[in-house]
Order: C-alpha cells, then sequence, then structure tokens
C-alpha cells in the first residue's frame, strides 16, 4: 500500500484511504500511525481489536496490556504491533510511534509503517516498508516499548 499524506497531516492523496482513515477516527491535523495499524486490524476484521487501540502509540501500549484481545512481550513475531517511545535527552516523553512486524532477521526487523519517512521518524508523510534494528536506545529519538500480539 503505497500512500501519502498532505504535508502537515492535512490529509491523503489517496481519497478512498483518507476516508477509510476517517472511519477509524483519524481527523486532519493529527498524527496517523497508531490509525493505520488500527485500519489493519479493521481490514482483516478485527474490528474489536482495532476498537482498543488509541489515537496515541503509547497509550495503546497500555490499552492492550490490560486487554484479554492481546498479550504483550519485549520479544517480535511476525504479525505483531510494535510500539516505540520517544526520548529526548534520556527521558521518555508521551509520543510514539507504530507499525507493523512484517520480517526479521539478526537483530532487524522489516515493518510497515504510517506517518513515517526514509529517515524513519515518527513524523512522516508515507506509508512504509522500514528496516529497523530494535535492540537500538538511543538518547534522543525511538526506542522500541515493546510488541502486542492479537489474540484471536
Amino acid at each position: 500500500m503505497s500512500q501519502r499524506e498532505v504535508p502537515g497531516n492535512q490529509g491523503f492523496y489517496d481519497e478512498k484511504f483518507e476516508t477509510r482513515m476517517e472511519q477509524t477516527g483519524w481527523k486532519q491535523g493529527e498524527a496517523w500511525c497508531s490509525y493505520f495499524v488500527e485500519l489493519v486490524l479493521r481490514t482483516v476484521g478485527l474490528e474489536d481489536h482495532a476498537a482498543i487501540l488509541s489515537a496515541s502509540a503509547v497509550q495503546t501500549w497500555k490499552n492492550c496490556q490490560n486487554s484479554t484481545l492481546f498479550s504483550t512481550s519485549e520479544k517480535p513475531e511476525l504479525g505483531n504491533i510494535i510500539i516505540w517511545q520517544k526520548y529526548v535527552g534520556g527521558q521518555k516523553t508521551w509520543q510514539g510511534h507504530a507499525g507493523i512486524v512484517v520480517g526479521m532477521d539478526k537483530g532487524l526487523l522489516i515493518t510497515i509503517e504510517g506517518n513515517t519517512n526514509s529517515e524513519g521518524d515518527r513524523e512522516g508523510d508515507m506509508v512504509a516498508l522500514k528496516i529497523r534494528n530494535y535492540t537500538l536506545k538511543p538518547e534522543n529519538g525511538l526506542r522500541v516499548l515493546g510488541f502486542i500480539r492479537v489474540i484471536i
């Protein structure tokens, strides 16, 4: 799925995609990585699961820790939702990022993410496949908070 946003989280060039994102609760101006994960769950028929997610990646992690529809882990598996938390000066912030693990190889993860870019930022302009080292713990940037597995 190759989707691009109108700059500044103002919408999407593909009107059908924008309509589907709005159905998840996304509104113009909002970051949309977690909404993209929710859209994927809804697309595969997991509406009840999708309803537990939040617009906030970090809140999604908290919601899933207390849900019988998900389990959380520090170890990745294919199909997991991955949640990052943003750090600044070694201190965690309320901000984060979310994606879906679609491949793994020796400490590297291949993910599909919404609201990312070629640098891998949490604020981007596209849906993209990314290759990330999930063991890094930068002082400034994204650190893996954990992995969420859907229980069916």
